[in-house]
């Protein structure tokens, strides 16, 4: 009976202890908007495994309240982990990205809708995946680098591999 009558003890007083911490300020929280259950940004593949020069389908979902933007030059990248040896790397680099000779405009995704990107399957032996960077907050009709975006991050799809 005393060891859980010291385990019970030694938690409340840590409680007591993070309380005052919290209330003292010690901990910097920032007021955030929360989101709502089911809000989120993805981006997905039509299927897992494609043959060479198979049409690759990417869809990028918009589920938030708030339109989000794709860079008009680079809107995807491909990431991928090479076999080497017999054995698929560990980390991840990318293997494709769009070329670009100047920068476009900003591709706004509406609340709540969708964007398909196709490509060809091109040669590649290991696991690759697509990264998409967007953004929030920007002003629209402008490249990325001039729309001043409040905020910016990046989802990847799950692994697919091209035979």
């Amino acid at each position: 009976m005393k060891g859980w009558t010291i385990i019970a003890l030694g938690l409340a007083l840590m409680g007591v202890f993070f309380s005052v911490l919290i209330w003292g300020g010690f901990f910097d929280f920032e007021a955030r908007q929360a989101r709502l259950v089911g809000e989120s940004v993805g981006v997905s593949l039509d299927r897992n495994w494609y043959e060479m020069n198979d049409t690759i389908r990417v869809t990028f979902t918009n589920n938030l309240s708030e339109s989000v933007f794709l860079d008009g030059c680079q809107t995807f990248s491909i990431e991928g982990r090479p076999v080497i040896g017999g054995k698929i790397m560990k980390d991840w680099a990318v293997v494709w990205m769009q070329k670009c000779d100047a920068e476009r405009v900003a591709k706004k995704i509406r609340p709540y809708s969708q964007n398909v990107f196709a490509m060809p399957a091109f040669a590649f032996d290991g696991e690759l995946r697509i990264a998409v960077e967007y953004y929030l907050g920007c002003g629209e009709g402008k490249a990325i680098p001039y729309a001043k975006c409040s905020n910016t991050s990046a989802i990847r799809s799950g692994i697919f591999y091209i035979a």
